[in-house]
């Protein structure tokens, strides 16, 4: 099964000075969050050397990636509704 999530950004014109046959052979960059996928997926992809072949260690990962997700959103939340309001207000709340 392929990647979730997987985009592929170009890898654009050629820099003034790099050798046009290094930049020829250059590719395109893949790039993909591993934890938007699941343990059978970073098998056919040949992937899980990224966590020692330990399934229990991509799970924790992934678990704590999500944490950290939800918490940035919660975060830009409460700074979006508490935008313009000074100091003093807010610690009177």
């Amino acid at each position: 099964m392929p990647l979730k999530g997987a985009r592929i950004v170009p890898k654009g014109d050629k820099p003034r000075y790099q050798d046009r046959d290094v930049w020829e052979k250059s590719s395109d960059i893949v790039t993909y969050n591993l934890y938007e996928n699941e343990w059978d997926d970073l098998v056919s992809e040949g992937l899980t050397h990224i966590f020692n072949n330990d399934k229990d260690l991509f799970e924790k990962r992934k678990e704590v990636a999500k944490c950290k997700k939800e918490m940035t959103e919660e975060i830009n939340e409460i700074t979006e509704t508490t935008e313009g309001v000074d100091e003093t207000t807010l610690l009177d709340l």
